[in-house]
C-alpha cells in the first residue's frame, strides 16, 4: 500500500507534503537532473526541484530504516509460529 498508493498519491499534491515521501530524500542523494526525455520525467523533475541536503537525505533514510526494521522484528516478534504439526 505503501509503495504504490502513498508514494505516487502524494507527489500529485503541491506543498510540503511530499516530503513525507521516501523518493523525495532518495533524490536528494543524487542532485542532478533528470533528462527531460518525456513529459512524465520532466514533471517529476519539477516536483522534485528543491532537493534536500544529503546529510538530511541520509538522516531521514536511516530513520526510516530503523523503524521499518524496529516494525518488522517487533511483528516477528508478537507472531506464534507452530514449529511441529
Amino acid at each position: 500500500m505503501f509503495a504504490f498508493g502513498w508514494e505516487p498519491g502524494v507527489l500529485l499534491v503541491p506543498g510540503y507534503l511530499k516530503r513525507a515521501t521516501v523518493a523525495y530524500y532518495l533524490q536528494g542523494l543524487v542532485p542532478h537532473k533528470m533528462p527531460v526525455d518525456a513529459t512524465a520525467i520532466s514533471t517529476l523533475t519539477r516536483i522534485f526541484d528543491p532537493f534536500p541536503s544529503i546529510t538530511t537525505s541520509l538522516a531521514w533514510l536511516a530513520a526510516v530504516t530503523v523503524i521499518a526494521l524496529w516494525w518488522a522484528s517487533r511483528t516477528v516478534e508478537t507472531r506464534e509460529y507452530v514449529l511441529e504439526q
